[in-house]
């Protein structure tokens, strides 16, 4: 029979010694050119180049559809320009953040985990968003 490609797939954040990732809750980590959430429920986690995203996502259900939309959260920004897919397994996934100075981070998470573990590589100054104060509560509220 003949063979004929008919695409081709590129991981852009794949580090070299790594196996491609497919048909894995974290694939989109290694293959997506645009970052788009992953869910190791009970989180949900959106990498960037700068860092990451995580939040505890709002599941909904209907008859037809189960959504948990990636609306924000916590914010971590390292000041790193690129991440890079560095280590894998069934139920775990390890990113690697550099910048101009190299080695940043390494940040883990796992299905079923609601942690993300952090290891820094160097020292960091890591950027949390501002965020607009809050009013007090009323009593009984």
């Amino acid at each position: 029979m003949p063979v004929g490609r008919v695409g081709t797939v590129t991981a852009t954040h794949l580090a070299d010694d790594v196996i491609p990732p497919t048909n894995r809750w974290y694939s989109s980590l290694a293959f997506a050119a645009n970052h788009c959430p992953v869910y190791p429920y009970p989180i949900a986690f959106l990498p960037a180049a700068a860092g990451f995203a995580v939040q505890l996502p709002a599941v909904t259900a209907s008859a037809t559809t189960i959504s948990a939309p990636f609306t924000g959260g916590l914010a971590l920004s390292f000041g790193t320009s690129d991440y890079q897919v560095v280590r894998t397994d069934p139920v775990s996934v390890t990113l690697a953040y550099t910048g101009p100075d190299g080695p940043a981070a390494r940040v883990t998470i796992a299905e079923g985990s609601p942690l993300v573990a952090v290891d820094a590589e160097r020292d960091l100054d890591v950027a949390l968003p501002a965020r607009a104060s809050r009013s007090p509560r009323a009593p009984g509220r």
